[in-house]
């Protein structure tokens, strides 16, 4: 269990995680595999974004910080992909942003029953 602790206590878990969202947020949407689900794009960013702030949150970072930071995120991502050439077929969308923040929020709750079950798998300091 300590091991497990010790890959979520330093960021490098959640910075890589971090660029790998940005980068298929980034990518063109014909180089991503096709889905067949309607909302498939609106479950893809809950599920990066719950991963993303548990991991954040993991790393001693506080809920307010972490919460913050990945609205601004989310937010940067839908500006970047407004402003991506039309070849991209990447266009701004508020249920993105919509999408990421509830994910952000049922990932800070994860991280909180985690830990409340679990409390050496996960740090339990917050970084001032």
């Amino acid at each position: 269990m300590k091991i497990i602790g010790r890959i979520f206590e330093k960021p490098y878990l959640a910075v890589l995680l971090t660029l790998v969202v940005a980068v298929l947020c980034f990518l063109p949407s014909d180089s991503l595999p096709p889905s067949e689900l309607t909302f498939m794009d609106k479950i893809q960013h809950f599920l990066a974004f719950a991963a993303l702030s548990f991991c954040w949150r993991a790393t001693g970072q506080s809920f307010i910080a972490v919460l913050i930071g990945l609205l601004l995120y989310a937010i940067f991502i839908e500006i970047v992909q407004f402003n991506l050439p039309p070849s991209f077929k990447r266009s701004f969308d508020y249920f993105d942003i919509v999408a990421d923040c509830v994910g952000a929020l049922i990932g800070l709750l994860t991280y909180w029953v985690v830990r409340s079950v679990f409390p050496g798998l996960v740090t339990t300091k917050t970084r001032q």
